[in-house]
């Protein structure tokens, strides 16, 4: 008997250590797949809105002195990876920003699957389903915007709460008694990982409201002073930590705040996009719009796998067995509160107006955990036949996901190849361009990240992009007077007062039309090069004579 227990251990080892060892081979080309994704996804619109202040806040302050209409937690991001890696250009910092966000969203699934799933399996399948999302890895998860940053945030705060309210520790469910049955400590952790996702993006509230009410129910077999003193203070001390920076921003200039973050997307922004509706590609105005773009963002490829995946598993637990369904009450408060915080999401999704298909993705993140929660519920014949459904999901995710992810790897081993090189490039050619027609001063143009990437300098009315400035005469004046910016009909007195040693136009014809008239009416030259090209067109540096600045 033990030379058979020997053999099958044997048996095992030599199995599951290079399957084990696959696995892990998978990842490390998903992961250096959405590496090169990254470097190589084009440079989009909205990145000239986030990208800019991690060049420029070491001079300028947000909001004051520039545009900014969300949340500073991304700016600060950014910020901080461009101190470290900056050298290597501007968008490649803030790029290599969000990799390391995907980095440790894989570490949090990973872990947070197994812990509520109790199965390595289970865990691998979610990662791979994830890693491989189509949604994730579209616009959401491959530009240097404020889309996914907070996601990860916002999952790990949900996933410590469950463990911390419930009275559970980090690795196992055995946690010593506490009084009211919670682990203030990773409550407290949860509290702080959620205000750091408010502080990225306002919408992460989504997430955080229905954890801050379930302070008042969980854990249920306390009495209440006691789920205020372990569990709401607790949540509410991490939160007051997380959240203090952006207090303080708030602080500044509560009126400016505000008018930037909340004001500008209830008031200008939306009329811009009543008046426009199709200025863009997948923009939804009315509920019918919105509904019809979440169905096919939802109902498609690697999201729909995860809801099937969950929605299966669920239909297994209600069906499997004779005794109780869910383990323990502490199972079934994670489950309630999985499904409130989804519920919250889906619902905040379709409030704002228009909305985009970056605003579906936060119900993604959720998927993986309800499905870890409910195969964690499974015992027997049930949880083996749960395995074998997630590991055939995961190999369909696999499959959808894969071309995607593969898509730009040949390219890792010629970095000057990539776009994040080749933007850098092109910033550092109309430097010298400056350079060599003997001019110096600011650069005009709705696509800033060009000029920083080349050292120059910026007008601060454009410093993050058309945003504001396509909206302007669309805002309120008392509202306008919170912003520095100008409007198309103002271009003309802003250059005369202050002008442009250059010019990059030929990205936004209708916005840059005062321009590049003020441009050939003042007497600018268009240079033969350099060219700049991207997904919008081709850009032309209009430079102002010398002799112009002389006289």
């Amino acid at each position: 008997m033990a030379d058979s227990d020997t053999q099958r251990s044997t048996r095992r080892s030599s199995v599951f250590g290079p399957a084990r060892i696959g696995l892990l081979l998978l990842f490390g080309v998903l992961l250096l797949g959405i590496f090169a994704r990254l470097m190589n996804y084009e440079l989009s619109r909205d990145e000239e809105l986030y990208v800019p202040p991690a060049a420029l806040l070491g001079e300028w302050s947000l909001y004051e002195d520039f545009f900014y209409n969300h949340a500073p937690g991304s700016a600060w991001l950014y910020q901080a990876f461009y101190w470290l890696f900056g050298s290597a250009g501007l968008l490649f910092s803030a790029r290599l920003a969000v990799f390391f966000v995907w980095l440790g969203f894989a570490a949090s699934v990973a872990f947070f699957g197994w812990r509520f799933s109790g199965s390595i399996g289970a865990s691998a399948a979610l990662l791979l389903l994830v890693l491989t999302n189509e949604q994730l890895l579209g616009v959401v998860g491959s530009t240097a915007a404020n889309n996914f940053p907070p996601l990860p945030l916002a999952f790990v705060g949900v996933c410590l709460f469950m463990l911390g309210a419930t009275g559970c520790g980090l690795l196992r469910d055995a946690a010593p008694a506490r009084a009211g049955g919670a682990n203030p400590v990773l409550v407290f952790a949860s509290g702080v990982f959620l205000a750091a996702a408010v502080s990225v993006k306002v919408s992460a509230i989504a997430f955080a409201a229905p954890v801050a009410i379930a302070t008042l129910f969980i854990p249920a077999a306390a009495p209440l002073r006691r789920r205020v003193a372990n569990v709401l203070a607790p949540l509410a001390a991490g939160g007051a930590l997380g959240g203090a920076p952006v207090l303080l921003e708030f602080l500044k200039g509560p009126e400016r705040f505000l008018a930037h973050v909340v004001y500008y997307h209830t008031g200008p922004h939306a009329a811009y996009w009543a008046a426009d509706p199709a200025g863009e590609g997948d923009v939804a105005i009315g509920l019918a719009d919105k509904l019809l773009l979440a169905h096919e963002l939802w109902f498609a490829g690697g999201t729909l796998i995860l809801c099937l995946v969950a929605a299966i598993l669920l239909a297994m637990l209600a069906v499997s067995g004779s005794g109780p369904k869910i383990r323990s009450a502490a199972d079934g408060q994670r489950l309630l509160l999985a499904a409130s915080v989804m519920a919250l999401v889906l619902l905040l999704g379709f409030a704002p107006t228009p909305a985009f298909p970056q605003y579906f993705a936060p119900a993604v993140v959720l998927l993986p955990l309800i499905a870890a929660l409910i195969h964690g519920q499974l015992a027997g014949d049930a949880r083996r036949l749960g395995g074998v459904i997630l590991l055939v999901a995961s190999l369909f995710g696999l499959a959808a996901g894969l071309p995607r992810i593969v898509q730009h790897i040949p390219k890792i081993a010629k970095p000057h190849t990539w776009t994040v090189a080749r933007v850098h490039r092109d910033g550092l050619a109309v430097r010298d361009a400056l350079a060599e027609a003997g001019v110096s001063g600011k650069v005009a143009t709705l696509l800033p990240i060009y000029p920083l990437e080349g050292g120059l300098s910026v007008y601060p009315e454009f410093a993050t992009g058309q945003f504001v400035y396509r909206t302007a005469d669309f805002t309120a004046p008392n509202l306008l007077k919170r912003y520095r910016t100008t409007s198309p009909g103002g271009v003309r007195a802003l250059f005369e007062n202050d002008p442009p040693a250059a010019l990059l136009l030929g990205f936004e014809p209708e916005l840059e039309a005062p321009m590049a008239a003020f441009a050939a009416e003042m007497g600018y030259r268009p240079l033969a090069t350099p060219k700049v090209r991207n997904r919008y067109g081709e850009g032309t540096l209009w430079v102002r004579d010398r002799d112009a600045r002389d006289g």
